[in-house]
């Protein structure tokens, strides 16, 4: 196999390397855009840290019986429930969610690995053209031999 050659097949495997990490950062870039603090948390925990928020602020005394603020807010007006539970929930900060952050740090790091990718395609690019140069003298060379 000929230098040239050999060249060209890496220049090959380094433009199908770039674009299944292209793939990849655009989807990861899907998944961030989409991104449900929510979903990453989980409804379930999220109503409990509300509920826990509500019980520890503010105790409901009923005829000297404690009560569940939570439990009482549910089922007095849901809909105040839930509007502390959107309110909770639209006052977070997706930033402040690991999985939040570890998808922006993936993120960063296929950017710079496709960065690198393409700076290696454009040395191999220049070494193919630098190459061809030398060869086409030597080709022109060879064909003015034969006449």
């Amino acid at each position: 196999m000929s230098t040239m050659e050999k060249l060209e097949n890496e220049l090959s495997k380094f433009y199908s390397e770039l674009t299944r990490l292209e793939i990849e950062l655009n989807d990861l870039a899907k998944e961030i855009e989409d991104f449900d603090i929510e979903e990453a948390i989980g409804r379930e925990d999220l109503k409990s840290i509300v509920d826990d928020f509500l019980d520890d602020e503010y105790p409901v005394t009923i005829a000297g019986m404690e009560y569940s603020a939570s439990q009482v807010l549910k089922e007095i007006d849901p809909i105040a429930y839930r509007a502390i539970y959107n309110d909770y929930v639209d006052g977070l900060d997706k930033e402040d969610i690991t999985q939040y952050q570890n998808m922006e740090e993936e993120h960063k790091h296929l950017s710079n690995e496709i960065e690198s990718i393409q700076e290696q395609i454009d040395e191999l690019e220049n070494e193919i053209e630098k190459l061809q140069n030398e060869i086409e003298p030597l080709e022109e060379e060879d064909n003015d031999w034969y006449y």
